[in-house]
């Protein structure tokens, strides 16, 4: 009986030891795409670094502390749609 539990255990374990190569290449994949996206934050950040400023500068002399409010008062109202507010409630 325990010959047979562990010659079953060994199948399951061969099948799922199969699928790590994949696994690994998905997760490498998703690491490539994350790391490309920080450095595109990275250059958007060196290169509107001055207007940070400026926009920083202006809400704190408003007296305006808070993130929501001080993007609002630079840019405006936010704008999203009912799928990405959705997306973001979850």
């Amino acid at each position: 009986m325990k010959k047979s539990k562990a010659l079953l255990a060994f199948g399951i374990n061969v099948k799922n030891l199969a699928k790590v190569p994949g696994n690994v290449k998905e997760a490498l994949e998703s690491v490539k795409s994350d790391l490309e996206e920080v450095k595109e934050a990275i250059n958007q950040l060196k290169t509107e670094w001055p207007n940070f400023r400026q926009h920083g500068s202006s809400c704190s002399a408003a007296n305006v502390q808070d993130p929501a409010p001080c993007y609002k008062r630079v840019y405006g109202p936010i704008k999203y749609t009912m799928a990405q507010r959705t997306e973001w409630e979850q």
